[in-house]
């Protein structure tokens, strides 16, 4: 039965609802009381009816169907269900009947405890506590196909999420990713594993909410819908204007992060990063954007799901491994956005032997073989290589350098014409000089080592210890 509910934004009334509890559904938007607040992306009716982008919006929070099923499956959970608010610890947003006396301070679970129970049921389907259940849980609204529950530890909101089947490596991933992400400065959640039990092993990652009771996570997916994208337009540049339209402060930054991101996923061959898994801060009250989020969620990575035997065809491996973010490959994100990824000037030298660091820590993981392991270890080591050498000598602004630079090579005042090229580039276009000053730090000042890079034969081992320079660029002053 459809009933009049009441959606909020912390404590401000937003709309009013034609809402049917029993099947999660709203129905219709009868009043917009407070249109600033609507969720981001639902606004613009150019896209979407504000009906249906607000059923769309909402039906996404929800937990997905593959992982829901345990839940509808059982007769006991129906009231469950029926008398949840929607709080959740991801966005501010929440519903209730219009003479229901709750409230956000009430019931949020930023400030408030939860009903664990419901999590635990989620991920094991054991009915045991079933009676004990009820609504007040944030894994109602917990979207994403991987097995996954809230729980407080130690006073802190702590997502954990469970490994699968028949690797189990998802948590391995996330602990190599937050190291990739440590050493390099890329903005990022950190994450643990554990690995419990004998004879019924549980593997699974922890990580802390990123949310807060004053800031919330807006994703991309709907940041997207903000305005329409135009024919012919990239998802990139239109991800980009959409951030623009909403006044989102220092673009530029914007843009080196996600470039650090796809620097993460290509490093670690991310399958699965998409519009739903990253996106941006703002504080629900002021409305304020505070940029992109720290990544998180790059289990689904160093392929997860690969049989041993295919990681032996180690070059089809590497070449066609998946992506839905801005490519339909990491090999082709790479190229297409080798600019991006190179203006955050990242020392690769930084990740050395972090090959070893990830075979140690798939020692832990009783799932996993030597042989798997050896062959992991070394696709990631080849990886840093593949994306060290495109970044730092074959991006499209490196290339019209050294195109530049062919033409002096035999002159008798090579060095001084070459700061002069240089100088000239980075006048014209002030973002291209941490690009040219990256690839300058495998040159060492010689007209000999110059050759040798423009053979592109300077390879990553090679380079760790002169990527450490911080004072000169190939011998040239700043």
């Amino acid at each position: 039965m459809t009933v009049e509910y009441e959606l909020f934004h912390k404590n401000i009334k937003v709309a009013q609802l034609e809402y049917d509890p029993d099947v999660n559904k709203i129905k219709d938007i009868i009043n917009v009381v407070d249109r600033r607040h609507l969720p981001v992306g639902v606004q613009n009716s150019e896209v979407f009816p504000l009906g249906s982008a607000m059923q769309f919006w909402w039906q996404n929070r929800l937990i997905p169907k593959n992982r829901a099923r345990v839940l509808l499956e059982n007769p006991g959970m129906t009231k469950v269900i029926k008398y949840s608010y929607g709080f959740n610890l991801t966005d501010h947003y929440w519903i209730k009947a219009k003479h229901d006396d709750m409230t956000w301070d009430k019931g949020n679970f930023f400030t408030n405890s939860f009903n664990e129970d419901l999590g635990k049921f989620i991920v094991s389907g054991k009915a045991s506590a079933v009676l004990k259940m009820s609504s007040s849980s944030p894994d109602l609204f917990s979207n994403g196909e991987q097995d996954k529950r809230w729980m407080i530890l130690k006073n802190v909101r702590t997502l954990v999420k469970y490994g699968r089947p028949p690797y189990y490596e998802q948590p391995f991933n996330e602990v190599l990713a937050s190291e990739i992400c440590r050493r390099l400065g890329i903005p990022h959640i950190s994450y643990k594993f554990a690995v419990k039990g004998s004879k019924f092993i549980s593997i699974y990652s922890l990580c802390p909410c990123f949310a807060s009771e004053t800031i919330e996570f807006v994703p991309a997916g709907y940041v997207q819908y903000v305005i329409p994208r135009q024919k012919g337009e990239s998802e990139y540049a239109h991800l980009i204007k959409c951030c623009k339209s909403l006044g989102m402060n220092d673009i530029d930054l914007i843009e080196r992060n996600l470039g650090g991101m796809m620097v993460l996923d290509y490093i670690t061959a991310n399958q699965d990063r998409h519009f739903g898994n990253f996106g941006f801060l703002r504080d629900s009250e002021s409305l304020e954007w505070k940029g992109l989020v720290p990544n998180f969620d790059s289990g689904n990575a160093m392929f997860y799901e690969y049989p041993t035997s295919d990681l032996r065809k180690s070059k089809s491996v590497m070449d066609n491994v998946p992506c839905k973010s801005f490519a339909t490959t990491q090999k082709l994100q790479l190229k297409k956005f080798a600019n991006i990824m190179a203006k955050s000037n990242f020392d690769f030298g930084k990740l050395k032997d972090i090959e070893l660091f990830y075979e140690s820590i798939l020692c832990m993981n009783p799932k996993i073989d030597t042989e798997r392991r050896e062959l992991l270890s070394g696709f990631l080591r080849e990886r840093i290589n593949m994306i060290n050498n495109t970044l730092c000598r074959n991006n499209p602004v490196v290339l019209s350098f050294k195109e530049q630079l062919r033409k002096i090579r035999e002159d008798d005042n090579f060095l001084e014409k070459m700061r002069d090229i240089r100088d000239s580039v980075i006048k014209a276009r002030p973002y291209d000089k941490t690009v040219i000053d990256n690839y300058l730090r495998s040159f060492s000042g010689t007209r000999e080592e110059y050759e040798r890079l423009l053979k592109n034969d300077v390879g990553y081992n090679d380079t760790l210890n002169k990527s450490q320079r911080k004072n000169d660029v190939g011998g040239i002053e700043r």
